[in-house]
């Protein structure tokens, strides 16, 4: 880049400006004043900064003033710090800015003015993207530096630990970003996501490449599951089951002493309930699947994470069972940390159990999104293949109310 200075410089502004119209308010005192657009910004800068931040920043200055002016090179009007103070005085429509002159002479060297540039900004609050890149950077210019020298180099090696220690970014987060990068796919599910600050898919990119790298199990559905498999008694003896099995638990006393008892589980948290909720169901489909004529009887139940959670091998099918205990009539949201596409059996429950909502559907990879560390089934999917007829409700209804869906659970009795 050709050093360039300033057109002008005001030691003091000119009497007939207004503060917080023509400039800003300024809580120490620069080492002087220029006209806003008489700054440039380095090439090798725009490489690094993003200006997401600028709107805070904007009315940050409109209300408290600058406490730190942007910084340029030594007798220069290129910038070495503070583009998005520059930017945010821009965007408040100030004509002049306050600049502290750096004592640092221009580096003309593409690499080592990037040392010097990322180094001065390692105060900033910096978010995952803004430290990638700084690293990236550098990399770069390091090898249009040195085009013979390779990753294996000790003096690179070196170097690059040192980038990555500054910028407090593992080893293993800039290699996933370089690979989903450099994947025709991955880029732009994955890796722009990550750099992506509207984004609310990926906070991390190990959450982003685990994402990317995921595969589905290949589950098996030889048998078509959806055609009158249960009936209003089964769905009635399952319920039941369910019930009871909750009753027992918070019911259960265990004598400690002579005189004295607990009840384990009877302040047990909503996941340990949904647990066993789970393991009923499972049990339940297992028994019930065992005695159709229809089907084998080598049905199981199973915590193999390559397999459904009921499965059969004679019959080549199998049944994911998520579960869930929410509040009254909450909408469900089923969060499996490995989605198998295949068939699936929903239930989800208030506390008591006084109103449910299941259902079947044969869920592809479309029917979920991933979430940070699991997936979720897609509540409005559910609704689009319900219309498709491709899903089966067996207790409770899903309705859509004015563009909003809602699942209306049925009310349950049980015998005291």
């Amino acid at each position: 880049m050709k050093n360039t200075t300033f057109k002008k410089i005001y030691k003091t502004l000119p009497k007939d400006l207004v503060e917080r119209i023509d400039y800003p308010k300024v809580n120490t005192t620069p080492s002087f004043w220029v006209e806003i657009n008489d700054i440039v910004y380095d090439e090798a800068n725009n490489q690094i900064y993003n200006m997401e931040k600028v709107p805070i920043i904007a009315q940050s200055i409109t209300d408290i003033g600058i406490n730190h002016p942007p910084v340029v090179w030594k007798d220069t009007n290129i910038l070495i710090g503070g583009h998005t103070r520059h930017e945010s005085c821009k965007q408040n429509g100030y004509k002049y800015i306050p600049i502290e002159n750096s004592k640092l002479e221009f580096v003309v060297d593409d690499l080592d003015r990037l040392e010097v540039l990322t180094s001065d900004n390692i105060v900033r609050d910096k978010t995952f993207a803004d430290r990638f890149r700084a690293v990236d950077v550098l990399v770069g210019a390091y090898f249009k530096k040195y085009p013979n020298i390779t990753k294996e180099d000790d003096e690179f090696k070196r170097r690059f630990r040192g980038w990555l220690s500054r910028e407090k970014m593992k080893p293993s987060n800039y290699t996933e970003m370089i690979e989903m990068r450099e994947h025709p796919v991955w880029k732009t599910k994955y890796y722009d996501e990550v750099l992506n600050p509207k984004s609310k898919l990926f906070s991390k990119p190990e959450v982003a490449y685990l994402q990317a790298t995921f595969v589905y199990p290949t589950m098996k559905t030889k048998i078509d599951l959806m055609d009158n498999l249960f009936n209003r008694d089964d769905i009635n003896s399952l319920t039941f089951a369910v019930h009871n099995a909750l009753k027992s638990l918070k019911e259960l006393t265990i004598p400690i002493s002579d005189n004295l008892s607990i009840e384990p589980f009877s302040v047990a948290d909503r996941n340990f309930f949904s647990s066993a909720v789970h393991t009923t169901i499972c049990q339940w489909l297992k028994t019930k699947f065992n005695s159709f004529d229809s089907f084998e009887d080598d049905w199981r139940v199973t915590d193999n994470q390559d397999f459904h959670d009921v499965i059969s091998e004679k019959d080549g099918t199998g049944l994911e069972v998520k579960t869930r205990v929410v509040k009254t009539n909450t909408a469900p949201s089923w969060e499996p940390r490995r989605f198998k596409p295949g068939y699936h059996f929903l239930w989800a429950q208030d506390d008591e159990m006084d109103s449910v909502y299941c259902c079947m559907a044969l869920l592809s990879e479309e029917d979920q999104k991933p979430i940070t560390c699991t997936h979720k089934i897609i509540n409005d999917r559910l609704w689009e293949l319900k219309k498709d007829n491709k899903v089966i409700e067996l207790v409770g209804k899903m309705k859509k109310d004015k563009g909003e869906l809602k699942f209306l659970y049925q009310p349950m009795t049980f015998a005291k």
